[in-house]
């Protein structure tokens, strides 16, 4: 578990993926992929994490349990037409070319599976620049909102959340969770020291700002 600031660590990172003592499946000797193969192989794909990588993945049990609903709902047949292959870069469930329709699948069988509360919380947390109880309030909020199908959907095809997609109902989730979760100090942050000692932008100067240095901050 995450447990790398003052506070109570309140976000499962998913501790038991990052062992060192885990072997990628591999294909059968004919090299068919097997419905086994399969299963086995998207479990350790979801779950695998490097032990020097800092980022959430899914308890194993969870892994295996959306691997199988995913094999289930497309069949090793159809993965293996798609170029699937366990546990190699280029041909894991993100690289394929799902129909939308199949991609809906996979997202309901990592609902069905996976604590998606958990997984946004570990998002926002971040490596410690967020308080754990202020992810997991934002985490809870956005699953109390319905806004956890662009996260699976992120999960499912590998692409970045985009919170301004369907007319931006995710952004606004995100504000609201953020004037109940995030302290105005939340993002103060006096050890991080950037390359370039000026000013990035100035925050409090409205728009049309006219003696703002930042064309940004001049635009009305």
């Amino acid at each position: 578990s995450i447990n790398r600031s003052s506070e109570p660590a309140e976000i499962d990172d998913g501790s038991d993926s990052a062992a060192t003592d885990r072997t990628p499946p591999t294909l059968p000797p004919d090299g068919v992929l097997t419905t086994e193969s399969a299963v086995e192989g998207l479990a350790f794909d979801l779950s695998d994490r490097p032990a020097d990588m800092d980022y959430w993945a899914p308890r194993r049990s969870e892994a295996r349990c959306a691997a199988t609903a995913i094999v289930d709902a497309l069949g090793a047949e159809r993965l293996a037409e798609l170029g699937y292959m366990p546990a190699t870069q280029g041909a894991s469930l993100n690289d394929l070319e799902l129909a939308d329709d199949e991609r809906g699948l996979v997202v309901t069988a990592l609902e069905g599976c996976l604590d998606v509360e958990e997984s946004i919380a570990a998002i926002f947390y971040g490596n410690g620049r967020m308080a754990p109880s202020a992810a997991t309030c934002m985490a809870r909020t956005l699953t109390a909102g319905g806004h956890t199908g662009p996260f699976l959907l992120g999960l499912a095809s590998g692409e970045a959340v985009d919170p301004f997609a369907d007319d931006g109902r995710l952004a606004a989730g995100l504000l609201d969770g953020a004037s109940v979760c995030i302290a105005e100090t939340e993002f103060d942050w006096p050890d991080v020291r950037l390359d370039d000692p000026e000013v990035i932008i100035d925050a409090d100067a409205p728009p049309g700002a006219a003696d703002s240095p930042f064309a940004d901050d001049r635009r009305s």
